[in-house]
C-alpha cells in the first residue's frame, strides 16, 4: 500500500520564487504579499499599492509611501496631534464664522472655509457636502465588489459565499467544504466540493449518483449518467447564448460525456482568453493571480445549455448556450458573457472544441439579434415620390385660380354697390333743397354763423 505525502513547495527553493509570502496547498501553492502590496501580474513579485489613489482618509495631503503611505497638511495648517490623518487651523476663526467644518485665517487674515477629508465646499463657501465615492459613474474607491457610501468615507462588502479580506478592500471565497454548517451534502457518501462563490457535492471515487443515492455498479453492470436537466435561464442569459452547428457522422450523440468535455474544455478556453482581454469579457482589471484550483475565471458549472438543446434539424445538432461570469469578478450587472464575445472565443478555439466532442463545428452565431428600433412616421419629414412633384405643382395651381376667381368675385361686388347707391339730385327748387340731406349741412352752417344778437331777437 502506497502512502502519498503532500510536497510543501514552499520549503524548496527551487519552486518557491514567491517575493514576499508563500501559501502552500495540497499538490500546489500560490503567493501572496504582505499589507500595502499586490500581487503582480507573474503572480509571483509584489508591487506598491498607491493608498493615496483614487481617494484616501487623508483630510488634506496624502503622500504614497512604499506598502504605506503618511498624510500632511496644507499651509495655515498643522496635523492634529489626536488623529494623524487630520489637520488644524494655525490661525483659527473666532465664533461665529459659520463654516459647517473648519474656518481659518490665511495671509489676508479673512475668515475663509474648508472641509474634511471626503467632503467638498458648496457654491455657498460654508457648507460642505458629501463625496460618494460609490457613485458609479466616477468610482472613486478600491472595492472589490460592492462599495457602499458613508460620511465622509465609504465600506466595502461582499457578494454571498465571499468574506471581506484583512486589507478591508478586496473579497476572497469562503471554503464552504472546510465547515459542516455551510454546507449540506444529503448522501452520507457525497463528499463537498469548494466552488467560487459556493459548492458543490459529488459521490465519492467510483460511486454514481443513481435514483437519489451514491452507489457503486454491481458485476457486469453498467451505468451511463443522462445529461443533466438544464437550468431555467433568465431573459439576460437567453439574449447572452450563442449556438453552433454539429453534423452527425459515425453514429455521434451528445451523451453524458460529450457534454462534460464540452463543458470543460469551454471553460478553459473562455478563461485563457478572458484573462487577457478582460475588458472584451466585461471583467474587472485585476493583477491578482494565484496558481490554485479556485485561480480558473471560469469553470464547467458557469457553461450552460439552453433548454431544449441540443435540438435535431435539417439533418444536423444544433447546440445553443450560454456562460455565466465569475462572481464578484464581472463589471457592473454584466453576469453573463457577452454573446459578441463568447462567438469570437469558440471561432477561434474551434479546433480544441471539436477534439473535445469528437466533431466538425460551424454555423457558430448569436441567438438574440437585436433588432433596429422603429422610427414614427411623423418623427421625420417624407421625402416625395419621383411623382409626387406632379400632383404638388397641379394642387398648387389649382390653388392659385381659386384665390383669383374669389378677388374677382370680391371686386365685383364692390363695383355693384357703388353703383346701387343713392346720390343727392342737384334741384334749384328749394322744396327739394329741404328734402336732401343737405338741408341739415346748411342749417348747421346757418347755427355756426349766427351772431348773440340775432340768437338774442329770436
Amino acid at each position: 500500500m502506497f502512502i502519498f505525502s503532500d510536497i510543501d513547495e514552499c520549503q524548496s527553493n527551487s519552486s518557491n520564487k514567491c517575493e514576499q509570502i508563500c501559501v502552500n496547498l495540497p499538490a500546489s501553492f500560490f503567493c501572496d504579499c504582505g499589507d500595502g502590496y499586490k500581487l503582480n501580474a507573474d503572480g509571483r513579485s509584489c508591487d506598491d499599492i498607491n493608498e493615496c489613489e483614487p481617494s484616501n482618509d487623508c483630510m488634506q495631503k496624502c503622500d504614497n509611501a512604499i506598502g504605506s503611505y503618511n498624510c500632511s497638511c496644507d499651509a495655515f495648517f498643522k496635523r492634529d496631534p489626536t488623529d494623524w490623518r487630520k489637520c488644524e487651523a494655525t490661525n483659527p476663526c473666532s465664533s461665529g464664522h459659520g463654516c459647517q467644518h473648519v474656518c481659518f485665517q490665511g495671509s489676508n487674515n479673512q475668515p475663509t472655509c474648508t472641509c474634511f477629508a471626503n467632503y467638498e465646499l458648496e457654491s455657498d463657501e460654508k457648507t460642505c457636502r458629501d463625496i460618494n465615492e460609490c457613485d458609479p459613474s466616477n468610482p472613486r474607491h478600491r472595492c472589490n465588489q460592492i462599495c457602499e457610501n458613508t460620511p465622509g468615507s465609504y465600506k466595502c462588502l461582499c457578494q454571498k459565499g465571499f468574506e471581506l479580506k484583512k486589507d478591508g478592500y478586496e473579497c476572497e471565497d469562503i471554503n464552504e467544504c472546510l465547515d459542516e454548517d455551510l454546507y449540506n451534502c444529503t448522501d452520507e457518501f457525497q463528499k463537498c466540493v469548494n466552488t467560487r462563490g459556493s459548492y458543490k457535492c459529488e459521490c465519492e471515487q467510483d460511486l454514481y449518483f443513481i435514483d437519489g443515492k451514491c452507489r457503486g455498479l454491481e458485476k457486469n453492470e453498467t451505468y451511463k449518467p443522462p445529461l443533466s436537466e438544464p437550468r431555467d435561464p433568465s431573459k439576460k442569459e437567453k439574449e447572452e447564448a450563442v449556438q453552433f452547428s454539429i453534423t452527425p457522422k459515425n453514429g455521434f450523440e451528445w451523451d453524458f460525456e460529450k457534454d462534460k468535455s464540452f463543458k470543460e474544455q469551454m471553460a478553459i478556453v473562455t478563461t485563457d482568453y478572458c484573462d487577457v482581454n478582460r475588458t472584451r469579457c466585461a471583467l474587472k482589471d485585476s493583477r491578482r493571480k494565484r496558481r490554485s484550483p479556485l485561480s480558473k475565471l471560469y469553470t464547467a458549472d458557469q457553461v450552460h445549455l439552453l433548454p431544449g438543446y441540443p435540438s435535431n434539424s435539417s439533418g444536423s445538432l444544433k447546440v445553443a448556450f450560454y456562460v455565466q461570469q465569475p462572481l464578484g469578478l464581472f463589471i457592473g450587472n454584466i453576469s453573463v458573457l457577452p454573446r459578441n464575445t463568447l462567438a469570437t472565443i469558440i471561432t477561434s478555439h474551434k479546433s480544441v472544441l471539436e477534439t473535445a466532442i469528437g466533431a466538425n463545428i460551424s454555423g457558430v452565431e448569436t441567438l438574440f439579434k437585436p433588432t433596429t428600433p422603429t422610427t414614427l412616421a411623423t418623427a421625420l419629414p417624407v421625402e416625395p415620390s419621383s411623382n409626387d412633384w406632379k400632383w404638388i405643382a397641379i394642387g398648387v395651381g389649382v390653388g392659385v385660380v381659386v384665390i383669383i376667381l374669389i378677388l374677382v368675385f370680391v371686386i365685383w361686388r364692390l363695383k355693384r354697390r357703388d353703383n346701387l347707391r343713392v346720390k343727392p339730385a342737384w334741384d334749384d327748387s328749394p322744396h327739394e333743397q329741404e328734402g336732401i340731406a343737405m338741408t341739415s349741412y346748411n342749417r348747421d352752417k346757418a347755427w355756426s354763423m349766427e351772431t348773440p344778437s340775432d340768437s338774442k331777437q329770436t
